[in-house]
């Protein structure tokens, strides 16, 4: 599989999955599953820009890389990305499953109290893997209602300033 982009697939009950080529881990093709209900699919533009796509693979690479670095198992690193980048590609669309920007303001809320007490390692941790409870569950994550998607994990991974900053960027680079 040399194309790097995205691409939809077709289930056998005429389902819907959408993938995103980022690289590979380990040599295997790192996909990202981006959704599987045909209404949410319908809502996301059919190709992603090539630019878009290198430096989305550049930057999930490159995070990759570094969690790897610190012991984190490159299946752990993958999960974890697939929810991320999920919540970039729903909170720009009408899903109903994230108001517009509240992963991106998450992040920018992150970064804004790491800068302010100059620690909180564990913020990022605590607030995204709240986030992502309250996504299995649907309900309220501050004053945003969230819709419910099954999410087979809720778990996130300790990023450092400086990654939680790569993914702000990323997250403003989505197309919407």
């Amino acid at each position: 599989m040399e194309n790097k982009g995205s691409y939809v697939v077709k289930g056998s009950e005429g389902e819907s999955y959408r993938f995103l080529r980022l690289g590979e881990i380990d040599g295997q093709p790192f996909l990202l599953v981006l959704f599987n209900n045909k209404e949410a699919v319908r809502v996301f533009k059919q190709e992603v820009q090539d630019s878009f796509v290198d430096r989305v693979e550049e930057a999930f690479t490159e995070l990759t890389r570094r969690l790897s670095s610190r012991g984190h198992d490159p299946l752990a690193v993958l999960n974890f990305f697939n929810r991320v980048v999920f919540c970039m590609l729903a909170e720009g669309h009408d899903t109903g499953i994230l108001p517009e920007r509240v992963f991106s303001e998450l992040l920018e809320s992150i970064l804004r109290v790491l800068k302010k007490f100059n620690s909180g390692k564990n913020h990022f941790q605590q607030r995204v893997g709240k986030l992502f409870e309250t996504m299995c569950t649907g309900g309220f994550f501050g004053v945003h209602e969230i819709g419910k998607v099954d999410f087979k994990e809720t778990f996130t991974l300790p990023l450092e300033k400086e990654e939680i900053q790569l993914l702000k960027a990323i997250a403003r680079d989505f197309p919407t």
